[in-house]
């Protein structure tokens, strides 16, 4: 078993950040997947078509205000989703799944196509790709257990391990498929290093292979995490864990937003006359723009902005052939399929900015 150990990862100081408009766009549109998706919200989106429809319903005035921490906790989970598939993010996304892969002792696996699934029984998206149980993949769950789609584990099936969790990462490297699924803790990130969380969530227990937290722990194995990104192994409760410190940029941006989000429901539209930052500003000019536009569309056009590093427009699903597992491209994307994308490359420096800080190992 791996000790415990803190990974420092790179991240570009806040005025180096390049394409903002993606940057807020991702935000933006990630809350609006809450609001949209989401069914354990105090004040669900209903029979509502648009932002205006949401806004008019019989409620209570500030009732955005009064489920802010619901939306701030579950709306990290869609943002993660994206983020992680982001020039900025996709470093980080390797980093987490080379550690996971080498506690499988699985090395020198070349990802090539990948995607990243909302799931969990509390979201709607949870049923948007139906064929979770017919993909031929690996799945890697908590104590070192591997399990294909034929193998006979009691009470283990995709579909279950999928109900109680919160992302479901696919990795391929065109011949083999591997999967696992993680725990999303957007505001008390703390609970993720608890043994005492699991024991109370046997179900994330049993499945959850990784997490991704928010927190405000300031050290790790020895090392200060404050203000950081980094990447945690817990030996206490035996995963890896993505941390956010609540005191870094990234984390108080995004909570900006939402509370821009609840002055635009709420109509306090002065407290946003003072944003400077351009890309930030169309963004919020676009959401004003389709208040009254059907949800759907403003989410398309505000996904359309964030900065994949993937092949957005070519879809590669799985087929086998002659007993061989492949993938076809596609430029089409199949209702029910599990699309993978394939990654696209550019320098590092380009991804993450000139202010880098070199990753740091401490055992």
């Amino acid at each position: 078993m791996t000790s415990d150990l803190s990974i420092i990862l790179p991240q570009a100081a806040k005025n180096l950040v390049e394409d903002t408009t993606s940057y807020w766009a991702a935000f933006y549109c990630s809350i609006l997947k809450t609001i949209r998706y989401q069914k354990n919200l105090a004040h669900g989106w209903g029979s509502s078509k648009s932002l205006q429809d949401y806004k008019g319903e019989l409620r209570e005035s500030g009732f955005f205000k009064g489920m802010k921490n619901t939306v701030s906790n579950h709306a990290f989970e869609y943002v993660m989703v994206d983020f992680l598939k982001t020039r900025s993010g996709l470093s980080h996304f390797k980093k987490l799944c080379e550690n996971i892969l080498s506690d499988f002792d699985i090395n020198g696996f070349d990802i090539t196509l990948m995607n990243i699934f909302k799931v969990g029984t509390d979201s709607e998206l949870f049923n948007a790709n139906a064929n979770y149980d017919k993909t031929d993949l690996l799945m890697l769950l908590p104590g070192g257990i591997k399990a294909k789609r034929t193998s006979i584990i009691q009470g283990y099936s995709i579909g279950s391990t999928l109900k109680y969790s919160d992302l479901f990462i696919i990795i391929s490297n065109g011949e083999e498929t591997i999967g696992f699924v993680g725990e999303v803790e957007g505001n008390h990130g703390e609970d993720l290093y608890r043994q005492s969380y699991y024991e109370k969530n046997t179900l994330k227990n049993k499945h959850c292979t990784f997490g991704v937290s928010v927190s405000d722990k300031k050290t790790h194995a020895g090392t200060s995490i404050k203000n950081s990104i980094t990447l945690n192994r817990s030996e206490i409760v035996g995963r890896w864990i993505l941390n956010f410190s609540k005191s870094n940029y990234y984390i108080t941006d995004y909570h900006h937003a939402i509370e821009n989000l609840q002055n635009l429901i709420e109509g306090h539209f002065g407290y946003m006359s003072a944003i400077a930052d351009n890309g930030h500003t169309k963004i919020l000019d676009l959401i004003k723009l389709g208040w009254k536009k059907d949800i759907f569309d403003l989410i398309n056009q505000l996904e359309g902005l964030v900065d994949l590093a993937l092949s957005g427009d070519i879809f590669h699903y799985q087929e086998t052939i002659e007993g061989k597992t492949v993938y076809r491209a596609s430029p089409l994307e199949l209702p029910g399929e599990l699309p993978l994308y394939a990654i696209v490359e550019e320098d590092a420096t380009a991804i993450i900015g000139s202010s880098i800080i070199t990753d740091m190992y401490n055992p």
